[in-house]
């Protein structure tokens, strides 16, 4: 409702948007600036009225309240931008909290407001004080976990441990590390979390046993997590506790050998399984360290995981989806910011192309799609972030090649993703302009190839510590690059073949011997993932399609 001229408006721009309670005058009287709810969140509170009253006010200096600027005065006094948290330096992730409140809304649908106003800390995301302690000291409370090494000892556990938050939570950050050791201190950690965390971290200790080390956490993982879910069941717990959620995200999908689960167990520990859990999630007490942030840090996980992988099989999502979406800022998101746009495109994508599964894809559905993508690097992708050979600016950490890498490759998966779409369904010719479509897609497709083996080439150079950037992301990169391989041999067998123009001999041959090339980089880039013992059966997929098309080139 419009304010009439001259009356201040009671609420600051954060509440009244959200339509709650705004108690930002009461406290101006006491001398505090800011309502509580934007304190909890560390936000500028902010009173924005150019909408309503014909002015703006610039938010009351520290311990002064707020006083209404006369309503004959001609002067506008314009309000400094707002601010994203924590975006005034360089943090690891980044989750402001637009996006974090959409999260809720998503997961908790009509409980997302008054869960909102009652958080005791700030949904915007960054890193916590760093709380891991030094290699030659051993943490309190871990003795509480004894019986998740069985068959380890204590010094290779906690060097797991250890590796996962340095080097695998780059790219998989599921908890957060001071919050972790603050809970296993306490004991409130459940042992799920703990022997997962070392689980990921394992392939990245050096041990010479570290595949077979991390099968034996991983069994260990699955009878601890499958005998609380039993447990739950017969008892009082409406929902599966945060921290054992958080366990099943890191383990979700991992590739155990067959004897060492079975069909209905499978079933548990799926990404399918991990989305019902979700969104059956609610807000309950808790004691572990850090949990409404954590809350916001698994479903952005969860939300992510599922766009894109709905969007590679051509399935529906369980998630349903919100009209409302987060408002991210072209300069001030963060990474998780950044990947949770490009997961709205995601389900877009699949969305638009779903809709044309009848009639073939029309050019007018991927005109708008290759749009959104082009829009989400030009604006939603943070600077520090939009180039891989750096070119951002500011600090230039290891773990920004990470997060380059993640999102750039995903970014290249959707382009392909719309390409196999096509490939599937068929493109439509309802009118004139669908005679486009399969130029296009070839086109846009090609680009984003090319563009993928430069990533390629760049990758291949780029390391965090001892470790290759494509070992710390393997489900990501190391799978991505395997496919755009596989894609570039493919196409070279059956596209060249056919071009819509007259190619001179060499030509063909020398077109034949690039794409052979290509597929080799993207073949070498999944090579690097040696910290991963499946990484073997992804590199004889990709030597099956090089061999076959070296066989068509003879």
């Amino acid at each position: 409702m419009r304010l009439k001229r001259g009356v201040e408006r009671a609420s600051c721009d954060f509440c009244h948007g959200r339509k709650i309670r705004c108690d930002r005058s009461v406290r101006a009287a006491r001398g505090i600036d800011g309502c509580s709810a934007c304190a909890r969140r560390s936000l500028a509170c902010l009173v924005n009225e150019s909408n309503h009253a014909g002015r703006s006010v610039r938010p009351s200096p520290p311990g002064q309240p707020q006083s209404p600027a006369s309503p004959s005065s001609s002067t506008l006094v314009v309000s400094p931008p707002a601010v994203v948290p924590f975006a005034a330096h360089e943090s690891l992730f980044g989750l402001d909290a637009e996006s974090a409140f959409f999260l809720d809304q998503i997961f908790m649908g009509p409980l997302a407001a008054a869960e909102w106003t009652t958080r005791d800390a700030c949904p915007g995301l960054a890193p916590g004080p760093a709380a891991a302690a030094p290699e030659e000291e051993e943490p309190a409370g871990i003795d509480h976990y004894r019986d998740t090494w069985q068959g380890l000892s204590r010094a290779v556990f906690l060097r797991a441990v250890r590796a996962y938050f340095a080097y695998a939570a780059l790219a998989l950050p599921l908890t957060l590390e001071d919050a972790f050791w603050a809970d296993v201190r306490t004991g409130a950690a459940s042992a799920a979390l703990v022997c997962a965390v070392a689980c990921r971290g394992m392939p990245f200790t050096g041990h010479r046993d570290r595949w077979p080390l991390q099968r034996r956490l991983a069994v260990r993982f699955k009878d601890v997590f499958l005998q609380g879910q039993q447990q739950q069941a017969g008892g009082a717990r409406s929902t599966t506790p945060l921290d054992d959620v958080e366990a099943l995200a890191l383990m979700a999908d991992f590739a155990y050998d067959g004897a060492d689960v079975s069909g209905p167990e499978r079933l548990f520990l799926s990404k399918k399984a991990l989305v019902l859990m979700a969104l059956e999630m609610r807000p309950a007490t808790t004691v572990l360290c850090r949990a409404a942030e954590r809350h916001s840090l698994l479903f952005w996980h969860v939300y992510g995981l599922d766009a894109f992988a709905c969007l590679d099989a051509g399935t529906a999502s369980r998630i349903p989806a919100t009209e409302t979406l987060p408002h991210l800022r072209d300069t001030g998101s963060g990474y998780l910011d950044a990947v949770l746009s490009l997961a709205l495109v995601a389900r877009a994508i699949l969305q638009t192309l779903s809709g044309s599964a009848r009639h073939g894809v029309a050019y007018a559905d991927v005109a708008a799609l290759y749009e959104r993508l082009e829009s989400w690097r030009d604006v939603s992708c943070p600077p520090r972030l939009r180039h891989w050979r750096g070119g951002g600016g500011g600090d230039e950490g290891e773990h920004l090649h990470v997060q380059r890498a993640v999102l750039h490759l995903l970014r290249i998966n959707c382009y392909m993703q719309i390409e196999n779409w096509a490939s599937e369904h068929g493109v439509g010719a309802a009118a004139m302009e669908d005679q486009m479509t399969g130029p296009r897609i070839e086109f846009e497709s090609l680009r984003a190839v090319n563009e993928g083996a430069e990533l390629a080439e760049w990758l291949n150079g780029c390391h965090v510590g001892e470790f290759a950037v494509v070992d710390l992301a393997p489900n990501i990169l190391r799978d991505i690059n395997a496919g755009l391989g596989v894609w570039t041999c493919l196409h070279g067998i059956q596209q060249l073949a056919k071009s819509s123009y007259h190619v001179h001999g060499q030509s063909l041959k020398c077109a034949l011997e690039t794409h052979l090339e290509t597929a080799r980089l993207f073949r070498s880039t999944v090579a690097t993932a040696v910290s991963h013992r499946d990484t073997t059966t992804v590199l004889e997929r990709v030597d099956e399609q090089v061999a076959a098309l070296q066989t068509h080139m003879e």
